[in-house]
Formats: structure tokens, C-alpha cells, sequence
């Protein structure tokens, strides 16, 4: 197959390419959604699908110190996809929605963390790759996907991806020859960020440890909200101060606790659902917690409540209940 030959069914195959690099960023994207992540936060740049420009494939199958045996079927990024996340945990929340996907098969052709098991010594480039692959013939619109069409996905931290975008090109592609204290540089710097990541996790881990994430119960409440409400919960930062002055009294038993109180109290379910119309507080699962708290524990509100009292005034107010402070 020559240039001519490989670009003319290149540009035929572009619609199959594009369609299946938007069903997955789609289905990753919507996975991370389910999972109560706002991807306006969560992605630390906006995740696009990208088809590879004419002029750089033609020139990877035909100009690179590559030799394949059949260019158009072995290079397998013609489409891509990048996660980029600011922790080594989010790439793991990733990871696990591309690994558990029944609709499509994938190869992990590159894993940072093994690469780090492997050669310990070695700071090198790092970056999650997968190539994904229909599990069968898809038919999207008029557009059908076989079964050998794929899309390389990459996942990084932030971190990472400032690391690529420096060194990708400029040195792992590079056709002049790279001086050695120019790589030592360079594997110095991914040292740094390997520790950096980690640290940031470390970081991450400390601040979260705590009560409420021991006993899941933020977890419990978003998915009473769902069942109660019929609405997926936002989370909103003010609520975690909330829960950190509060964090006392979370054990065990207090989900179940506001469990019970909420079955007999359907009148605070539909004043919820109502409100959640203009108030952004009734919007999130907390609101269950407060609720109780404003009938059950209202001693509790007196020394602890960490932000504008109104907010805890009118959902007392809403309950039937009332608090003031002096």
C-alpha cells in the first residue's frame, strides 16, 4: 500500500474512528457522572477525542524509524482519548470504568505502575495507555464499527501530562541526537513528579480520613437521595465544613437513624424535593443529615454550626422545628 492508497482509505474510515472515539469518552464520562464526579472538576482539562491529522499518520506509517508489515491495520491510535486527572486515585476510578466495560475489549499496552515495579531505578515517562476494541460490531446511527477498530485511551495526573507535552516530542521523538545531561534532566524531573503524586495522595488521603469516610455515610445518604428524591445529589465543597463540624457525632448507627426518621417524615421528603427547585443545599444529600439534626439535635447546633446560621434557621423552620441564636 503506498501514501496515495493508505490516505484514501484513511479518509474513508474517519467516520467509523470518530464515532467510536465518542462512544467511549461518552461512556467513560457518563460512568464518571453515576459516580457523583462533576467532570468540570474531576478532569483537569476538557476531555475531546481526536482523529490523527492526515499529514501525521501518513507520516508514521512511512517516514518514522518504525517498520511495519502492514502500517494501516498495526497503528492502532488513529483515534485517541486523554483523562486528565489531578491524583493517582482518580486514574484508578478511570482504570477500573475501562476495565469492568463490557463493550469493548482492551489491552493495557502501557501501565506505569508495573513499568515502576519493573525497573525501580528508572524515572522514565509515565501515563496509563489502553487500546480499546469493539467487544462486537457496533452500529452507531449509520455508522457501523467492527470489531478491529481501535482507539488508544491515556490516562495521567496533571503532573504527568505537563511531563509528556515537555519531553514527548522534543526528546522521545526527536530525530538529532538528545545530549545525555538533557535526559538526566529529564529523569530528574519525572523523579520529582513521581514524588509529588504521591505526596499529593498522601496529602488527599489525610485531609479525607475521617468519620464520615470511614462509615461511608456521605455515600449512603447521595444514594438515599436518589431513591427518595429521584434525582442523582450535587455536592457542593460547604457541605464537607459542615460534616467536619459534625464529624463527633458520626458513627455507625446515624445513617439508619435518619433513615427512620425520614420514613416517618414524608412530608420532609416532598418539602425537598420542593425546595431543591431554588435552594442549592436541598440539592445535596446532607440535606437528610440536617434535617435530623435540626429535629433530633438541636443542642448540637449551638457551638457547632460552622457557617451563616440562616441556612440551618430555614430548614428548622421547614421541619417544624425553629432555632435561634441570641
Amino acid at each position: 500500500m503506498n501514501e496515495e492508497e493508505f490516505l484514501d482509505l484513511w479518509k474513508k474510515d474517519k467516520p467509523r474512528y470518530e464515532a467510536w472515539g465518542k462512544f467511549i469518552q461518552e461512556k467513560v464520562c457518563n460512568s464518571l457522572k453515576d459516580k457523583n464526579k462533576n467532570l468540570d472538576t474531576f478532569l483537569k482539562i476538557p476531555v475531546k477525542y481526536r482523529l490523527k491529522e492526515d499529514k501525521s499518520i501518513v507520516d508514521k506509517a512511512f517516514n518514522r524509524n518504525k517498520i511495519y508489515g502492514n502500517p494501516y491495520e498495526e497503528i492502532e491510535d488513529k483515534v485517541g482519548i486523554r483523562f486528565i486527572v489531578l491524583l493517582l486515585e482518580d486514574i484508578r476510578d478511570i482504570c477500573k470504568i475501562i476495565d469492568n466495560c463490557d463493550d469493548w475489549v482492551h489491552d493495557p499496552c502501557r501501565d506505569f505502575n508495573k513499568e515502576r515495579e519493573d525497573n525501580p531505578l528508572l524515572f522514565d515517562y509515565q501515563s496509563m495507555h489502553y487500546i480499546l476494541r469493539p467487544a462486537k460490531t457496533l452500529i452507531i446511527g449509520e455508522v457501523e464499527i467492527p470489531q478491529n477498530t481501535p482507539c488508544e485511551v491515556q490516562v495521567r495526573t496533571l503532573l504527568q501530562h505537563a511531563h509528556a507535552e515537555l519531553t514527548h516530542d522534543a526528546i522521545y521523538k526527536s530525530k538529532k541526537k538528545v545530549k545525555a545531561k538533557t535526559h538526566r534532566k529529564v529523569a530528574r524531573s519525572m523523579a520529582l513528579i513521581e514524588t509529588t503524586d504521591d505526596f499529593f495522595e498522601d496529602v488527599n488521603n489525610e485531609l479525607n480520613t475521617s468519620r464520615l469516610q470511614e462509615f461511608q455515610l456521605k455515600e449512603k445518604l447521595d444514594n438515599l437521595y436518589q431513591t427518595l428524591i429521584g434525582v442523582p445529589p450535587n455536592f457542593e465543597k460547604s457541605s464537607l465544613i459542615i460534616w467536619d463540624a459534625y464529624d463527633d457525632i458520626i458513627d455507625d448507627e446515624l445513617y439508619y437513624k435518619i433513615d427512620r426518621y425520614l420514613k416517618k417524615r414524608p412530608d420532609v421528603i416532598e418539602l425537598i424535593k420542593e425546595k431543591s427547585k431554588t435552594k442549592s443545599i436541598y440539592r445535596q444529600g446532607i440535606i437528610f443529615f440536617l434535617t435530623w439534626l435540626a429535629m433530633k439535635r438541636r443542642s448540637e447546633i449551638e457551638n457547632k454550626w460552622p457557617i451563616a446560621l440562616d441556612v440551618i434557621e430555614e430548614i428548622a423552620l421547614d421541619c417544624g422545628s425553629s432555632y435561634f441564636r441570641d
